[in-house]
């Protein structure tokens, strides 16, 4: 399929949920203005359908008198039918069928926008009750007129004396309600019957002339396409063929038509489940939206999310699927520890037992990225089609490639703090974007642009199977390389437990490029690997937790500084020889201070002795394997700490 059938299809598969806005309260309690716009903008358009910004409602009985004018002090947002031309009106008049601006529906304020919308009305509105009401109402009154009556004042467009215009209220949308004879409200953009009657209207005498270039029957040829796809690109049209200037398709061919030929609605298909979608499923940064949906089957069943960490991907909470799901092995491994990872995952790509799993696997997932480069043109940079399995297992793949211990941070009951939670899984792009960048502003441009290019070079990682890119590692590494530059070295280590996570799947993809020995990189301490880097790596982490350990008794079980390890990193990444010397003279003191530390002078040995031949003293710089060595070194040593406590705890309480 491309992206044009999946979106057609997608339609074909959800299009019974058009025009159903439910909203949400976002704090609790009744859904406000701003939570029903919300509803609107996220809902599945009818075909024929967009939306409107009303704030003047007029309301008519039974017999086509007007009732009451109301004017809000905000206005909000409504589904109305629409033309093709209207969905996509500019400056030119072009009248929407239903509810529109005061200016199409009040013969005062603008005659000729009216009379276009009275004749337009007039051509659909056939038998219903309804519509008649209206036609009679707006026929042989003004709205800004009766609205004087309701004391409210409705003004016309003025241009003063140097020309300046001012659009008063013509530019307000109006909606409408109708009394029943039997007392019931009836707002005709919601009414079904309404609904119904524009469609049929439409379709009426209608006609196939062959098929256009997307293998739809052809009924009418789209001319005009609609924009306002993603909200910071608001000009940005997917398709555009109508330009009679520029490259659009002069040199090429002699006419519009001979470029593109797409069916009036296979094109609202297309770009209303398009919009429907970036709504509700993409991740939108500036004008880049990633977007993953599945194409068919059921709706309900949720998509994993290749963008999110392994605790958010596959989370604890399973109410769609049995105990045996993918989703609920995943979850057993949230805590796991290291070694039984992969086995976890394993299980979870050979679990396709579960019934329910298995017609999971029915349905086809599209991954694309979107941008709009330059104005008024959203162009698609990336596209991948895959059954569900599949995709599936790419994500596995890369949670398992990057599994490292991470720490998060989640929210205290009844608290402003948070504690941390330690996990083994794989962090989530955002996670990477922050730990990559040294921007602090979160809302600049520079910022956003960076936070673009890492999200799409790693879903193109996933879903291709490339290389972790060397630009995002390489700016980890440098980043981490500087722990003094954190204002708080707890953000510094979550920021090195994401750049490792990423530098073991990258050494394990391409070994030589890392180090030679060829060996797999894991997340537990290799104590017979003999990678010069790495073993660094381990003398300074050996080092930062002998000072950090002497410090903390010396203070109350407290650092009341980094070490010297910490603070002299940047220059041991680069000459680690000499400024392994550096440290070592300024911990005398400290081994001195514990009777000569056997114990950690032994541990310091036991890494010098497998340097190969002439490694020590080479003056080249530290690859990045010399942070894995140091994390290794580090956890290892925190781990026998831990349970030497609890041994002793234990071994108190028996006692």
């Amino acid at each position: 399929m491309t992206l044009v059938s999946s979106l057609l299809k997608t339609y074909d598969c959800v299009q019974n949920a058009a025009g159903i806005t439910v909203a949400q309260a976002s704090q609790g309690g009744e859904p406000t203005d701003k939570d029903r716009d919300a509803a609107v903008r996220s809902t599945l358009m009818p075909m024929n359908h967009t939306t409107l910004k009303v704030q003047i409602h007029v309301t008519l009985d039974s017999e086509g008198n007007v009732v009451s004018i109301e004017k809000e002090g905000k206005a909000h947002t409504i589904i109305i039918p629409c033309t093709e031309k209207s969905m996509s009106r500019t400056v030119a008049p072009c009248a929407h069928p239903l509810c529109d601006q005061l200016q199409y529906v009040d013969k005062q304020i603008d005659g000729m926008r009216t009379e276009k919308y009275l004749t337009q009305l007039a051509e659909w509105k056939g038998d219903n009750t309804e519509l008649n009401l209206l036609y009679g109402y707006l026929s042989s009154h003004s709205i800004s007129e009766d609205a004087l009556g309701f004391g409210i004042e409705l003004k016309p467009k003025t241009r003063d004396a140097n020309g300046k215009e001012s659009k008063g209220d013509a530019a307000d949308g109006v909606w409408f309600t109708v009394i029943s004879p039997d007392g019931e409200l009836v707002d005709l953009d919601r009414d079904p019957a309404i609904r119904a009657r524009w469609q049929e209207y439409l379709a009426a005498g209608r006609s196939a002339k062959g098929h256009d270039m997307f293998g739809e029957k052809l009924y009418g040829q789209a001319k005009t396409f609609p924009k306002k796809l993603l909200p910071a690109a608001g000009n940005a049209k997917l398709i555009s063929s109508n330009d009679s200037t520029n490259y659009v398709y002069r040199g090429r061919f002699t006419s519009p038509d001979q470029a593109l030929v797409v069916d009036t609605d296979a094109s609202q298909k297309i770009h209303t489940t398009l919009t429907w979608l970036l709504a509700n499923n993409a991740t939108i940064v500036g004008k880049q939206a990633i977007l993953v949906w599945a194409v068919d089957g059921r709706p309900s069943f949720r998509v994993v999310d290749p963008m999110a960490d392994t605790l958010d991907a596959f989370p604890a909470e399973n109410d769609e699927v049995g105990e045996t799901s993918p989703d609920a092995v995943v979850a057993d491994a949230r805590m796991a520890a290291g070694t039984s990872y992969a086995a976890q995952f394993r299980a979870l790509l050979h679990g396709y037992g579960d019934p329910s799993f298995l017609e999971r696997q029915k349905r086809t997932i599209v991954v694309a990225v979107f941008d709009s480069a330059v104005p008024g043109r959203l162009g698609v940079t990336y596209y991948q089609e895959l059954p569900e399995g599949e995709y599936l297992d790419r994500i596995v793949r890369w949670h398992r490639g990057v599994a490292w211990p991470l720490t998060t941070f989640v929210a205290i009951p009844g608290s402003d703090k948070r504690k941390p939670v330690d996990y083994v899984g794989a962090p989530s792009f955002i996670d990477i974007v922050n730990a990559s960048t040294d921007s602090p502003d979160r809302s600049s441009d520079g910022y956003k642009l960076h936070r673009k290019l890492v999200e799409r070079q790693l879903i193109e990682t996933i879903f291709n199977g490339t290389a972790v890119p060397r630009n995002i590692l390489m700016a980890m590494c440098h980043k981490v390389e500087k722990p003094m530059a954190y204002d708080d070295l707890r953000k510094w280590h979550r920021d090195l437990e994401i750049c490792c996570s990423l530098l073991k799947k990258s050494t394990n993809d391409e070994p030589k490029r890392f180090h030679r020995t060829g060996k797999e990189i894991g997340m537990e301490l290799d104590k017979d690997r003999t990678d010069r880097d790495y073993l660094f790596g381990r003398l300074l982490a050996l080092a930062d937790n002998f000072e950090g350990y002497v410090l903390r008794k010396q203070n109350g079980g407290k650092a009341d500084r980094a070490t010297n390890a910490v603070n002299l990193m940047g220059n041991f990444a680069s000459k680690p020889a000499t400024t392994w010397e550096e440290i070592w003279r300024r911990l005398t003191p400290y081994i001195q201070s514990q009777n000569g530390a056997p114990w950690f002078q032994q541990n310091v040995d036991d890494v010098m002795a497998l340097f190969q031949p002439g490694d020590y003293e080479k003056k080249t710089p530290l690859g990045p394997l010399y942070l894995l060595g140091y994390s290794h070194q580090r956890r290892e040593l925190l781990t026998n700490a831990r349970k030497a406590k609890e041994t002793a705890m234990s071994q108190e309480t028996a006692n």
